[in-house]
């Protein structure tokens, strides 16, 4: 199977209009209640959507702990999602699904505030990772999750919600989602993170019916 590292990130730029309260869409919302498992998530398993799996993580500040892992929801997404971007022309042969998860710190881990896990990974019929969107904000930080509703927030430390925009070709048929534990680094372009343990034998998410 080809790694992601051999498909580079599409970056777009995010067009100005946004508002500062929908940038700073702050309170709690959406969070789930869920319950971590005391052990890690056996490699090469398939997990439910709306299951919550222990897997390695660690805090925004780089700090190493389990996390409890969520996949809320997989949906595949319309091209109207690309209206407000300046390179929109680019994307117009590209299907985007949104990956909602919401990441918890684990009991007798690290007491992670802010914790975070690698993403979920896109994979084609034939094997190959699907490329990730990453949006580029006027303040010069990359994310996709303001292109995403339902997203998990929270004012409490120990939860972190998230959401992963995946592009696949219109000529492609995705096939399903895994998690390997690799973070790759803003310019998708090697592993910033890799574990081992599950590189092998990722976890396994199947499209929604």
């Amino acid at each position: 199977m080809l790694r992601k590292i051999l498909g580079a990130s599409m970056t777009v730029v995010l067009v100005s209009g946004c508002t500062v309260a929908e940038m700073l869409d702050m309170g709690d919302k959406n969070v789930v209640d869920v319950t971590v498992p005391d052990e890690q998530a056996k490699p090469g398993s398939t997990v439910a959507i709306g299951d919550t799996v222990r897997v390695p993580g660690e805090d925004t500040d780089g700090t190493r702990g389990d996390v409890g892992l969520t996949v809320l929801s997989i949906t595949k997404g319309d091209k109207s999602l690309y209206k407000d971007m300046d390179n929109a022309e680019e994307f117009k042969d590209y299907t985007p699904w949104l990956v909602v998860t919401q990441v918890n710190d684990a009991p007798g881990a690290s007491e992670l505030k802010k914790p975070d896990a690698a993403p979920l990974y896109g994979v084609d019929k034939d094997g190959n990772y699907a490329d990730f969107l990453t949006v580029e904000r006027e303040d010069g930080k990359y994310e996709a999750r303001s292109l995403c509703t339902d997203v998990p927030r929270s004012s409490k430390p120990g939860v972190l919600g998230e959401c992963d925009v995946i592009l696949v070709h219109d000529k492609t048929d995705l096939s399903h989602f895994e998690w390997d534990g690799t973070v790759m680094n803003e310019f998708g372009l090697g592993a910033k993170r890799e574990e081992p343990k599950y590189s092998e034998k990722p976890l396994r998410w199947n499209l929604p019916r």
